[in-house]
C-alpha cells in the first residue's frame, strides 16, 4: 500500500512538471495555439519542441518565443480575479535582425508624430514606408542603442509586423516547427480563447 501512495504522489508530481514545461517556452516542448503562424504551423493548439539559443547565432528567419513588453495578445486571456495576462510570448518569425542596433542607421525606428502616440517605422519590400501604431516609445529604444535586437512577423499576419521592436535578451527558445502535433481544431474550447 505504501507504495502505490509513493507511486500516486509521484504522478501528481509528474503531472505538475509536466504542464509547467508546456505552458512556459523555455526547452523542450510548449504548447502553442492561433492561426498567426499558419501554414507554417498548423491553425489550432498543439504541443512543439523547443530549443535553447546560443545567444550568438542569426535568429533571421527562424521562429522565436519571446517575451513581449509593448505588443498584446489579440486575445483576453486573463487570469481571473487579476489583470494579469496569461500569455505574455509571441511565437513569430525573425524577419529582421541587427547585432548592434542604431536608431539613426536602422529601417525600424520609433516615431511620435503628435504627442504621446507613438508608431514603429519602416520601409517595405517595395521601398514604401509603413507605419505601425506601438505602446514602444522613443526613449525605450534608445535604450536599445548597441544592443542585439530583431524585428518580427506571424506568418499569417499578412504584411503586418509585431509592433515593437525586441531586445534578443526577451528571446524565451526557438521553436521546431518541424517536431509540431497538433492537439485540436482553433474552434473547439479551450483553444477558441486565443482565436
Amino acid at each position: 500500500m505504501q507504495n502505490k501512495k509513493y507511486l500516486s504522489i509521484g504522478s501528481v508530481f509528474f503531472v505538475i512538471i509536466l504542464l509547467i514545461n508546456l505552458t512556459v517556452p523555455y526547452g523542450g516542448y510548449t504548447l502553442v495555439g492561433g492561426d498567426s503562424m499558419y501554414p507554417t504551423i498548423d491553425k489550432g493548439c498543439g504541443i512543439v519542441a523547443t530549443e535553447s539559443w546560443d545567444e550568438e547565432s542569426s535568429l533571421e528567419g527562424k521562429i522565436v518565443a519571446f517575451e513581449v513588453e509593448y505588443d498584446t495578445p489579440s486575445s483576453d486571456t486573463y487570469i481571473p480575479g487579476t489583470n494579469k495576462q496569461l500569455i505574455t510570448w509571441f511565437a513569430h518569425t525573425v524577419i529582421d535582425e541587427e547585432k548592434e542596433y542604431d536608431m539613426n542607421e536602422s529601417n525600424y525606428y520609433i516615431k511620435s508624430p503628435v504627442e504621446s502616440h507613438y508608431v514603429l517605422n519602416y520601409e517595405n519590400e517595395h521601398g514604401e514606408s509603413n507605419r505601425i501604431a506601438t505602446d514602444q516609445t522613443i526613449d525605450d529604444v534608445k535604450e536599445l542603442e548597441g544592443e542585439h535586437t530583431f524585428i518580427s512577423k506571424g506568418d499569417n499576419n499578412r504584411g503586418q509586423l509585431d509592433a515593437e521592436i525586441i531586445p534578443s535578451d526577451n528571446v524565451l527558445s526557438i521553436i521546431n516547427e518541424d517536431r509540431y502535433i497538433k492537439l485540436q481544431s482553433l474552434d473547439q474550447w479551450p483553444c477558441s480563447i486565443i482565436d
